[in-house]
């Protein structure tokens, strides 16, 4: 029986979905390709044809998943009413609890983290925690204009910061280190910066 052919677009997303199995296992260097495929449910040279490489996969599934992290992040905190500490808060809050279901993307982007000697996997890397760190600058100047931050405070710097800490915390997760109380207690430390 003939089974119905995907639009472009679909096969596309299954190829990366498998991909982000098969990457979480190892790390990219030792995924293969027709495993990928088989778990897509397509042909190794279908693959081929929607990327020209395993490493163009590799990065576009980077990317991807950077991209859907920030949008998840803004749809997080999208319409609340609080002050901007309880909305950047809430943001990390948000963060941390997403971390078991979206723990195959966590580990890929720490495999990436140990390619960062190579240039384009480094320039994804670069262009994803600097829209992390755009957008958590954002609010911080958001609520300067509301008078709610200290003017005093460096937006950028403190954004930054906060990437770390999200970085440093989903590491201790990664390990079997995190504990939710302490995470806590790290993130209101940063955020009495903002109001002192």
């Amino acid at each position: 029986m003939a089974t119905k052919r995907l639009p472009a677009e679909q096969r596309k997303k299954m190829i990366m979905r498998a991909a982000v199995s098969e990457f979480s296992k190892s790390n990219y260097r030792l995924a293969k390709v027709p495993e990928i495929a088989r778990n897509a449910g397509v042909t190794e040279p279908i693959v081929y044809r929607y990327f020209n490489s395993k490493k163009n996969l590799f990065l576009e599934t980077l990317t991807v998943i950077g991209e859907k992290t920030i949008e998840r992040l803004e749809n997080s905190v999208e319409g609340f009413a609080g002050s901007t500490s309880e909305k950047i808060q809430l943001l990390m809050t948000n963060y941390l609890a997403s971390m078991e279901t979206y723990r195959k993307e966590l580990k890929i982007y720490y495999q990436a983290i140990s390619e960062f000697d190579d240039p384009e996997t480094k320039e994804v890397l670069d262009t994803t925690y600097r829209q992390y760190a755009c957008f958590i600058a954002t609010i911080v100047e958001g609520g300067k204009q509301k008078g709610e931050i200290n003017p005093l405070v460096d937006s950028q710097e403190f954004a930054w910061n906060l990437v770390g800490v999200l970085i440093h915390l989903s590491t201790f997760y990664l390990l079997g280190f995190y504990k939710k109380a302490s995470s806590e207690r790290l993130i209101q430390q940063h955020l009495q910066e903002l109001i002192q």
